[in-house]
């Protein structure tokens, strides 16, 4: 009877570590999506920083160019 008080004792701890694991996993794949999450917003954020900046470009070129043209 000790021996199989003993095996259950011992198949309920790797029970246990099975849920730990699981546990685990699920929260990296919650930290994952939030992190692609994130990666978009700078994606999106980069592509206006980068549109904002070419315009900015593009109405200094031009603002020289009129001042040479005079």
């Amino acid at each position: 009877m000790c021996a199989t008080l003993s095996a259950h004792s011992a198949l309920l701890r790797k029970l246990e570590q099975v849920a730990n694991i699981e546990k685990d996993i699920v929260g990296h794949q919650m930290t994952l999506g939030e992190q692609q999450k994130t990666l978009k917003e700078l994606q999106f954020t980069h592509c206006q920083n980068r549109t904002l900046l070419e315009s900015t470009i593009r109405g200094i070129l031009q603002s020289l160019q009129e001042e040479v043209a005079l």
